[in-house]
């Protein structure tokens, strides 16, 4: 067999997952995140900015029409004057009634929109992740990304960009008009906005750490939740109801605390805003009534009708800055939700590598050379690995447990990276392959078969999408599921459940090896695919697979010296080592040696575990 020569590194350190960002954006880099969502929506938020400024226009025509009133109409009663604004009034209701509706249906509707696209985007980037990743994640938390982060910017998008936008154009309209009516009370009435600013800014930082730390407890909370659904028999199996609902008491509680936390400044902020209004108020009430009852007349007093419309419009700017405030403060807030969103968005996905990597048909032919693959923090799971597996081979992969079969064969689909050495398949290096085009060549099954809860057909039909119901029925009678289907309430339309919950082991792994040979693969991979399958079963079940990857490349780990027979090509790893490969015909005594000890205590292992079912 020819080698390439050995590389002069030897075991590199894993990969790190890399460092999550920090954030230390200002408001207006909070604000233009969120405009850059909103960016493709910019015709519908100009209309929905039109909109709310007329609305703000027409809050702002009650105090001046009362202003009117007190000035105007009571004074010399001019009732014709009363009959026009009283209407006025009435439309006026209307029309901010119309302009609200409008407004709020389009934000709610852009808001969706936002929400359904990054939920699309952070699925598709989280489906370009490797298999490693997802060992290493929680999915639960994956799915809180997915969907309380982005569910809390659909919620802000509909409910507080409005009002900031809102509150916005009702501030800057009710500045002009404050200093128009009188630019000395208006004065007094603005100078405490520069406060205002500075108490944002002094909890913004504080707002948005406890807000990252409650998102954090929140998907914590539903990781553990997964977890425990998922591993629901174990939990009754030991008994440990009581230590899962002490331990999702205290986990919610955490999430409580935090969540309290976050509220907290919320509502501090408020009331020194608050507390700064009614300081703001004492001075303009006493200044407001010191030019009404006590400047010469040749100063042009203001008279009490122009005070109160001027109080008026008073009342509605303090609450414009308090919601200003707010809603500034629930912007550094979704910061947080941002960040997360971005951490995923940001993550690095599978090299697509070359496009045109692939040229006419696989073959299957597989070249191993010095491959390594270590394991963080510990020893190496893969050693120098060099093994050439030509094109249609039928190759079984045997070990003791821990040896690195998993792993090996794990390479071929590009589940797990190596850190050094090349791998080739039909002299393509698998480096440079789109992992996508790649997987369409290849058949799994695993010794641990997940099943969708979908029903039987779909599940077959996962890999081959095209694959018509006679072909599939015709897989499934090689491999004995059509038995096991037969026995279903609705045979190949039985809803299978979460999981396939209902079903045993080996019922799961005859299903799933069914789906694999369905996708007809030019290389098939079986991890221990058949372990549950009683020994009769089994050799039926391999000797069709054989009959059927006849001409094609079949990688099957196995701890059963009985399927040796099959097998055209032996390897035997150890302690991450190739110890052999070969034929079967004659194995050198020390192989032979090593591998009925590891049939023996894999055959003790399967007994335990059968007298436990």
């Amino acid at each position: 067999m020819q080698q390439e020569p050995r590389p002069s590194r030897r075991y590199p350190p894993m990969a790190r997952h890399p460092s999550r960002q920090q954030s230390g954006e200002a408001a207006s880099g909070h604000l233009g995140r969120l405009f850059g969502l909103l960016r493709p929506y910019g015709g519908r938020l100009a209309l929905v900015l039109g909109m709310l400024t007329v609305l703000a226009l027409v809050n702002m025509a009650v105090p001046a029409s009362i202003g009117l009133l007190l000035n105007e109409v009571f004074p010399d009663r001019t009732w014709w004057l009363l009959g026009l604004i009283l209407p006025a009034i009435l439309i006026g209701y209307l029309l901010r009634n119309l302009l609200f509706y409008a407004s709020k249906y389009t934000s709610v509707a852009i808001g969706e929109q936002v929400s359904f696209q990054l939920r699309r985007r952070l699925f598709q980037r989280l489906q370009r992740r490797n298999v490693a990743f997802y060992r290493d994640r929680n999915p639960g938390e994956l799915s809180s990304r997915i969907m309380d982060d982005t569910f809390a910017v659909q919620t802000f998008i509909q409910e507080e960009i409005l009002s900031l936008i809102q509150a916005t154009c009702m501030f800057v309209l009710l500045v002009l008009v404050l200093y128009v009516v009188n630019w000395r009370l208006a004065l007094v009435t603005t100078v405490v906005l520069p406060v205002h600013l500075f108490v944002f800014r002094y909890y913004k930082r504080a707002i948005k750490q406890t807000s990252a730390v409650a998102q954090e407890k929140l998907a914590s909370v539903h990781g553990s939740l997964v977890e425990k659904f998922l591993g629901m028999e174990v939990v009754k199996g030991f008994t440990a109801e009581h230590r899962e609902q002490a331990s999702f008491v205290e986990a919610i509680d955490e999430s409580r605390k935090s969540q309290l936390a976050s509220k907290k400044l919320h509502v501090l902020q408020k009331v020194v805003a608050d507390l700064l209004i009614g300081i703001s108020t004492v001075a303009l009430l006493g200044f407001g009534a010191y030019q009404v009852m006590h400047e010469p007349t040749n100063r042009s007093p203001m008279q009490p009708g122009t005070f109160i419309a001027f109080w008026g419009f008073v009342l509605m700017l303090y609450p414009t800055v308090t919601v200003l405030m707010g809603g500034m403060a629930k912007v550094v807030k979704i910061s947080a939700c941002l960040d997360r969103i971005d951490e995923v968005m940001n993550e690095e996905v599978e090299d697509a590598g070359a496009t045109d990597a692939f040229r006419g048909p696989v073959r299957g032919h597989l070249s191993f050379y010095w491959v390594g693959v270590g394991r963080h923090g510990g020893r190496p799971v893969l050693r120098d690995v060099t093994i050439e597996i030509p094109a249609g081979t039928f190759c079984v992969i045997t070990g003791p447990s821990g040896s690195g079969k998993s792993t090996l064969v794990n390479l071929v689909p590009r589940f797990t990276a190596p850190d050094h050495g090349r791998i080739l398949l039909d002299t393509m290096d698998l480096s440079t392959c789109d992992p996508k085009r790649l997987r369409e060549s290849i058949g799994i099954a695993q010794q641990e078969s997940f099943l969708f809860n979908a029903t039987v057909l779909e599940n077959l039909r996962y890999g081959n999408p095209d694959a018509t119901r006679d072909e599939i029925e015709s897989v499934a009678d090689l491999t004995g599921a059509a038995e096991l289907i037969a026995k279903l309430p609705d045979d190949y339309d039985t809803l299978l459940g979460e999981r396939g919950w209902h079903l045993s082991r080996g019922e799961k792994q005859k299903l799933a090896l069914t789906r694999a040979l369905v996708k007809q693969p030019r290389i098939l991979i079986l991890d221990e695919a058949t372990s549950s399958i009683d020994v009769a079963g089994e050799q039926k079940i391999i000797r069709a697979v054989h009959e059927t990857m006849m001409g094609r490349t079949t990688l099957m780990i196995t701890h059963r010296p009985e399927l040796y027979a099959y097998a055209d090509m032996l390897v035997v790893l150890d302690e991450g080592r190739v110890v052999y490969q070969g034929d079967t015909v004659e194995l050198p005594p020390d192989v032979a040696s090593r591998l009925d000890d590891t049939a023996h205590g894999m055959a003790l292992a399967g007994a335990v575990v059968d007298q436990a079912g």
